[in-house]
């Protein structure tokens, strides 16, 4: 897809993300920014196109200029399978939530909302995979599992 203003490519995202809330969300900025960009009254830092694209998958080049594919080929974005958003577990994702705060408090740590979301993201994949009421066996592995992820992240 060719579309020549940045702002009609926000406008792209914002459909797919359902809301410029949702991309704001997702992309770890105000709502407020997300409509400027959209309305081309003010354009992204280099770091948050960077979020953007990784939220909807699509490629930097296309978000910024317009050229190349629009898609990341075998990329996962945070708004693939959005259709399935309603049938998530909400207690799941709340125990997620509050693992990541937990490691982020025992490690000192903060990090970038964007980085924030991929773990969580993680998280509640590690909870359905390994069940969610968690054994002594599972706390070592999910400590094990946090500790990686955060190194890789720092």
């Amino acid at each position: 897809m060719n579309i020549d203003r940045f702002s009609d490519r926000m406008n792209v995202l914002i459909r797919r993300a359902g809301s410029a809330a949702a991309l704001a969300r997702m992309a770890g900025v105000s709502e407020s920014v997300v409509r400027k960009w959209r309305d081309g009254t003010s354009e992204p830092s280099r770091e948050h196109c960077v979020a953007i694209a990784k939220a909807d998958g699509c490629s930097v080049a296309w978000l910024v200029a317009g050229e190349g594919p629009e898609r990341m080929d075998g990329h996962e974005s945070a708004m693939q399978g959005r259709s399935q958003a309603v049938r998530l577990d909400v207690g799941r994702l709340r125990s997620a939530v509050r693992l990541l705060e937990m490691a982020l408090d025992l490690a000192g740590r903060d990090m970038a909302p964007a980085d924030k979301a991929d773990l969580i993201v993680d998280l509640y994949g590690w909870l359905a995979d390994h069940g969610d009421a968690l054994t002594p066996d599972n706390v070592v592995d999910l400590n094990q599992y946090l500790s990686v992820r955060l190194k890789a992240k720092a």
